[in-house]
């Protein structure tokens, strides 16, 4: 009954997982699809040539080889082996981070995970950060089993792949730059934490060494050294944190409620395990670090989850075997009748949950014609339709709503957008601006339809409402009205107001997600 327990919790992780993700598209799929069919032809281009916003000007992509591997999947096998994929690393990564700090996976320990999984399920989707999280947790198990196996001599293979598929492989780096300042530290405070689980200075040194190799090794790449230039632009760009939903505070709406919870059964276990000395300097560093980036950037409460969950896990194993030690309470749990009572109505229940998630997932094959889900984002599915009808296959200038340039860069090839999630952070304007905040400008400026106007766009294509999911009991507590008011307002952008006033331009489309307006003649 144990095996069998098991065995239904790890799938019960992987289909609630499936089911977030089938109802859920990464706007950003279309230009990574796009890079990577255009690479199978021959083409590797290191300009831009998606957008007449930036056409002509350096790109590198830091995702190349991600791109490279989604086409290859889905030229072959179309969406679904993608959002298979994409649903089976994180879980993976999970239940890695249960084995990294335990002998073996118990019961316990996977109902963590799926505590965690759940905590965070806004973070999941089909994306290439997938990735990042089955990586990090491969180097943290590497990096906790050292001294004792010689892990690094793997870590410029793991290295080069993990910056070929996402920018994410930093990240790597800079958790051992955590356990290698950790394991400084602890050597001067010998006696006050678990010594033997930290490394000698041979071992510190020797990780140095390997760390530089490795880095080395992500010079391999058709960039070079400026793939290097380009994620750290990514770390230090600031306006782009603060107007990416993802990279906003998680404190910031909307606040995910699950989270809060994680966060304070976290906080709680984590400070229980320093006082009985249980934890490491670097894994007491590391938590840090991880709840402190959390707090900061929407995005990062995955790699909290991760950090959090064994210590979840850990506390309350302890807890279980505490208890166990105290006769009366082992003669209660020993006794058949509480044993075929928890099993009775735990496996139901784990039944049960499964066809619930299973019943959610959507089978999708063509996600680009799966209406559910382009309505769930949303994406401006029919204006695209109505606008590839009127411009058929010839080329023509868009200026674009933002979160949807990926969408177009897919559905409508022959179009050249303004801008696109592929230059949200490092593409520049100017030396000063960068084309982000060159897009807020025209969208919120008094002048911005006149820079339209002075580009070549034919058409306009804006979404009718804010793309924020509608407040629920917790973020009404936590936001006041004039609060929300200012995420959900919806009175029109100067650009919009400018377009109405406008003799020069005509609004020819519109429903619930998008208008589109056409130039009626240049100046």
């Amino acid at each position: 009954m144990r095996s069998t327990i098991k065995i239904l919790l790890i799938l019960l992780g992987f289909v609630s997982i499936l089911y977030v993700n089938s109802n859920f598209m990464d706007p950003d799929l279309g230009w990574h699809l796009r890079f990577g069919k255009e690479f199978s032809e021959g083409n590797f281009s290191y300009v831009d040539t998606y957008t007449w916003g930036y056409y002509g000007q350096s790109w590198i992509n830091h995702e190349w080889g991600g791109d490279i591997f989604l086409w290859q999947v889905y030229s072959r096998f179309d969406y679904l082996p993608l959002l298979l994929l994409m649903s089976i690393l994180p879980w993976a990564a999970f239940l890695i981070m249960n084995r990294v700090f335990q002998k073996r996976i118990t019961i316990t320990s996977l109902v963590a995970a799926l505590f965690a999984a759940w905590a965070v399920h806004h973070i999941f989707s089909v994306r290439l950060a997938s990735f990042s999280s089955l990586f990090l947790a491969i180097l943290l198990w590497n990096l906790e089993r050292l001294p004792a196996k010689k892990t690094y001599y793997f870590w410029p293979i793991l290295f080069w792949v993990w910056s070929a598929l996402h920018g994410s492989w930093a990240l790597g780096f800079i958790v051992i730059g955590v356990y290698v300042v950790g394991n400084l530290v602890a050597l001067s405070l010998r006696g006050s934490t678990q010594m033997d689980k930290n490394w000698p200075l041979k071992t510190t040194l020797r990780v140095g060494l390997w760390s530089v190799i490795s880095l080395i090794a992500t010079l391999i790449n058709p960039y070079g050294i400026d793939l290097w230039k380009e994620v750290l632009a990514y770390l230090t760009n600031n306006y782009y944190k603060a107007h990416i939903t993802e990279w906003v505070p998680s404190y910031t709406y909307p606040v995910y409620w699950q989270t809060i919870i994680l966060a304070g059964i976290g906080i709680a276990f984590f400070i229980l395990a320093l006082r009985h000395k249980k934890l490491t300097v670097p894994q007491a560093l590391l938590f840090v670090l991880f709840f402190v980036s959390a707090a900061k950037y929407k995005r990062q409460v995955l790699y909290f989850a991760m950090i959090a969950l064994p210590l979840i896990s850990l506390t309350v194993q302890s807890a279980h075997n505490q208890l166990l030690n105290n006769p009366k309470a082992r003669a209660i749990i020993d006794a058949k009748i509480a044993k075929w009572t928890v099993w009775g109505l735990s496996l139901p229940l784990i039944v049960l949950l499964m066809i619930y998630h299973l019943s959610g997932v959507r089978w999708v094959t063509d996600v680009w014609a799966d209406e559910v889900i382009l309505r769930e984002y949303p994406m401006p599915a029919e204006a695209a339709k109505f606008l590839k009808q009127k411009i058929g296959v010839s080329n023509t200038f868009l200026f674009n709503e933002f979160a949807w340039g990926g969408y177009l860069n897919w559905i409508l090839p022959q179009a050249k957008i303004f801008l696109g999630g592929q230059g949200t952070a490092t593409w520049r304007f100017s030396e000063k601006e960068t084309m982000l905040e060159r897009y807020h400008k025209i969208i919120s400026g008094p002048d911005g339809l006149k820079e339209i106007e002075s580009g070549p766009s034919q058409y306009i294509i804006l979404a009718k409402s804010v793309n924020l999911p509608l407040p629920d009991s917790v973020n009404r507590l936590l936001f006041n009205e004039a609060e929300l008011n200012k995420y959900f307002n919806n009175s029109q952008t100067e650009l919009e107001q400018s377009l109405t006033n406008s003799k020069r331009w005509k609004l020819i489309y519109e429903d619930g997600v998008a208008r589109v307006w056409e130039r009626e003649s240049k100046l």
